[in-house]
C-alpha cells in the first residue's frame, strides 16, 4: 500500500526543481521517495547539520562554493596602486578597518 504526500513548497523552489526533476529524467514521485529512504538511512535531513542552538544550517558542496568564489572575484576589483600614493593607500586601508571594527 502507499500514502499520498502532500507538501507546501514555495513556487519559485518547487519550478526550479521540477526543471532540475526533468533535466535528469526523474519525478517529484522519485524525489520524495529518495528523501524518505535518505531519512531512514541517515536519521537526518540531506545536506543539513544542527549547530549547538538546535538550528539547521545547510552547507554548500565543493562545486557550489567554487562557483561563489568564482562570482565574487567577478566582482572584485584588483588594482595596483602606485606607491607614490602610498600614503593615501594607508588612509583608506586605515578607514577600512576602522569601519569593519565598528562593524564588528
Amino acid at each position: 500500500m502507499s500514502k499520498m504526500v502532500s507538501a507546501r513548497i514555495p513556487d519559485a523552489t518547487f519550478e526550479q526543481a521540477s526543471m532540475q526533476l526533468e533535466s535528469i529524467d526523474a519525478s517529484m514521485t522519485d524525489l520524495i521517495n529518495a528523501a524518505f529512504e535518505y531519512l531512514l538511512q541517515e536519521h537526518r535531513l540531506p545536506l543539513t547539520e544542527r549547530t549547538s542552538s538546535g538550528s539547521t544550517v545547510r552547507k554548500m558542496s565543493k562545486a557550489q562554493a567554487a562557483e561563489f568564489k568564482s562570482m565574487l572575484d567577478a566582482c572584485t576589483m584588483k588594482m595596483d596602486i602606485p606607491s607614490d600614493v602610498a600614503f593615501d593607500k594607508q588612509v583608506i586601508l586605515e578607514a577600512k578597518q576602522a569601519k569593519h571594527e565598528a562593524l564588528a
